[in-house]
C-alpha cells in the first residue's frame, strides 16, 4: 500500500512539474511575441509572424489573443477565411468585449494592455482596406473596439450566408432560451397582524431567500425572522399552571412556488402562494415554540440590475393567515399583511453577462 501511495504522490508531483513548466512556457512566449508581433507586422514578415502564432498557441492552448492575433494577421496577408477560426469563436469574442471595455492604453507599463492597445489600432488601420459587408470588416470593427457595430454587420443580409453569422444566430437563441436560475437575496421589511394576533402589533422583519425560476415559474425558500415584544402580555401554558410574556421572537420556514409574467426586458410580476411553519418562541430560558401553519398569497415585482443584469431587487406584498400554536393559552392564530423588498445576485453562470456582450 505504501508502494501504491508513494507512486500516487510521484505521479502527482511529476503533473504538477509539467503543468508548472506548461505555465511557465506560455508566460515567457507571451511576454516575446507582445514585443515581436508588432514588429513583424511592421517589417511585412508574415512567415515568421504566423510561425510565432503556431509557437504561441502550441504553448498557451486555446487564448483569445492568440486567436485574436490570428484572424488579424490572416486579414493583413489576404488569407483569411472562415478555417480560420471554429465555432468556439464566441468565446474568444465575447472575452476581448471586456478587454475593449477596459480600454487598454498603448503607454502602459503593462506589456499584455499594451499589445491589446496594438491590435485595437492594428485592426482600425485594417479596416479601410477591407471590402464593406465582408467578415473581414466585421472582425476589423470588432477588434478596433466598435463591437456594436460588428454585431450589426454581422446580424445583417451581408453575412447571412456565412458560417459565422448561422453560429451567430445560434448563440442568440441560446442566449434568450429561458433556463434555471438561482438567486440569493436579502430580506427586510414590515409585518403587520391582524385577528387574534392584533394584539402583538406591527414588527420589522428580516431575513434571506434562495429562489428558482425556470421560464414562467418559481420556486422559493424564504427564512424570515421578526424579532420584538407583543404590545399586550400573553399567557402560555407550561406545565401545571401559565406564564405571562410579552416576548414574540417568530421565525417562518416557509416554501413559496407561484407563476411570473414578464412585464418587460428584466422586469416580472410573480404571483405566489406559499406555506410554512410559524413559530413563536415566548420565553427564552424555556425550550419551548410554538409553532403553527402559515399559509400565504401574495403579489410581487423583480427587476434585473447591474451591466450584466446578475443583481436583481424587488417588492412582495403579502397576505398571511396562521392557525392555532398556543392551546389553553392566548389564542396566537390570525392573519397578517407584510411587505417585504428583496435584494440579491442572481447565480447563472455568467450566462446574463454573456447575452449582453453578445448584443449590439
Amino acid at each position: 500500500m505504501r508502494r501504491g501511495l508513494l507512486a500516487v504522490v510521484l505521479a502527482l508531483a511529476v503533473a504538477g512539474a509539467a503543468a508548472a513548466a506548461d505555465e511557465a512556457r506560455c508566460r515567457d512566449l507571451s511576454r516575446e511575441a507582445y514585443g515581436l508581433v508588432p514588429r513583424l507586422f511592421t517589417d511585412d514578415r508574415p512567415d515568421s509572424l504566423f510561425g510565432l502564432i503556431l509557437d504561441w498557441g502550441d504553448a498557451c492552448g486555446p487564448r483569445e489573443v492568440v486567436q485574436r492575433t490570428r484572424i488579424l494577421a490572416a486579414i493583413w496577408d489576404d488569407a483569411f477565411s472562415e478555417e480560420v477560426y471554429g465555432d468556439d469563436i464566441f468565446d474568444d469574442l465575447v472575452a476581448f468585449r471586456r478587454v475593449a471595455e477596459s480600454r487598454p492604453d498603448a503607454a502602459s507599463d503593462d506589456p499584455a494592455a499594451r499589445y491589446d492597445a496594438f491590435t485595437m489600432s492594428l485592426a482600425d488601420q485594417l479596416l479601410p482596406h477591407t471590402d464593406r459587408g465582408s467578415l473581414e470588416a466585421f472582425f476589423c470593427l470588432f477588434y478596433s473596439g466598435r463591437t456594436s457595430a460588428a454585431w450589426e454587420l454581422l446580424a445583417s443580409d451581408d453575412l447571412a450566408g456565412s458560417e459565422l453569422a448561422r453560429w451567430y444566430a445560434n448563440e442568440q437563441e441560446i442566449a434568450a432560451a429561458p433556463r434555471r436560475t438561482w438567486s440569493i437575496e436579502a430580506l427586510a421589511g414590515a409585518w403587520d397582524p391582524g385577528g387574534n394576533l392584533g394584539f402583538v402589533g406591527g414588527k420589522t422583519l428580516v431575513g434571506a431567500m434562495v429562489s428558482l425560476r425556470e421560464d414562467r415559474w418559481l420556486l422559493r425558500l424564504p427564512i424570515e425572522v421578526r424579532i420584538g415584544r407583543a404590545g399586550t402580555p400573553y399567557y402560555v401554558p407550561l406545565g401545571d399552571g401559565v406564564r405571562y410574556s410579552d416576548r414574540f421572537d417568530a421565525i417562518l420556514m416557509a416554501l413559496e412556488a407561484g407563476r411570473t409574467v414578464r412585464l418587460a426586458d428584466h422586469l416580472a410580476l410573480d404571483l405566489f402562494g406559499g406555506y410554512g411553519a410559524d413559530v413563536v418562541v415566548p420565553f427564552s430560558a424555556e425550550s419551548l415554540s410554538l409553532g403553527g401553519g402559515n399559509i400565504s398569497v401574495g403579489l410581487g415585482v423583480r427587476t434585473a440590475l447591474g451591466p450584466n443584469r446578475t443583481w436583481t431587487a424587488g417588492l412582495d406584498v403579502r397576505r398571511e393567515w396562521v392557525s392555532s400554536r398556543n392551546p389553553g393559552g392566548t389564542p396566537l392564530d390570525g392573519t397578517a399583511w407584510s411587505l417585504r423588498a428583496a435584494v440579491g445576485i442572481v447565480l447563472d453562470g455568467g450566462r446574463s453577462a454573456r447575452r449582453r456582450a453578445l448584443q449590439p
